[in-house]
């Protein structure tokens, strides 16, 4: 019988100084240590992006302090969870993190599948949706598709939406998820340093 194991989906950076979007995916095996996550300082538009790489279900800690639910928001600075949901059971794997946006709430709400979740950010609304590479809603703007991500096929997911906002010369600590997290760039440089040494490097408008 499928448990229920925490999709934990990512930090969806906004406004102030910096914007990025991420995806954490939490399954059974333990992921990639991250050695730290740092600003590569990159002003586009006047935004700057920072990769804070520490976001969970539990609450972990990043470079702005724990996340917290956007209901206790009292500033911009920081990780604000906007979503807890249940995704339900991903029959397939890898999976993909799809992100579309819409001119109305209610015009994304029509548009979601079971395994989909909407979101207000950026000021925007968006669908966030975990399926496979070739799923599409049937309207809506695209932005991107982020994967593929390993999950275990058959398992019950939930997933955690979060936003972040950090400012240049933070860095995270090392830390451990037990599967793979993903970011989409919207603005700015992200730059991940792994335990087994590889440099991954996130730009707005480049690969997700």
């Amino acid at each position: 019988m499928p448990t229920n194991r925490p999709l934990d989906l990512g930090h969806l950076s906004v406004a102030l100084r910096m914007h990025y979007v991420g995806v954490t995916i939490s399954a059974l095996r333990v992921g990639t240590m991250l050695k730290h996550g740092r600003l590569m300082c990159m002003f586009f538009l006047g935004l700057l992006l920072l990769a804070g790489e520490q976001l969970s279900a539990q609450g972990a800690a990043t470079p702005g302090g724990v996340c917290k639910p956007a209901s206790e928001r009292t500033q911009e600075v920081g990780c604000w969870i906007l979503a807890d949901d249940p995704v339900g059971q991903l029959k397939k794997s890898p999976v993909f993190w799809h992100l579309d946006a819409y001119s109305t709430r209610a015009e994304a709400q029509a548009n979601k599948g079971p395994h989909g979740t909407v979101i207000e950010s950026l000021g925007k609304v968006l669908l966030m949706t975990i399926e496979d590479e070739r799923w599409r809603p049937a309207h809506g703007n695209r932005i991107a598709e982020i994967g593929p991500l390993p999950v275990v096929a058959g398992e019950k997911y939930s997933a955690q939406y979060m936003e972040a906002i950090f400012t240049p010369g933070m860095t995270a600590p090392a830390h451990i998820h037990s599967g793979p997290e993903a970011w989409y760039t919207l603005a700015g440089e992200t730059c991940l340093e792994t335990s087994d040494n590889r440099v991954q490097i996130g730009r707005a408008d480049g690969p997700p």
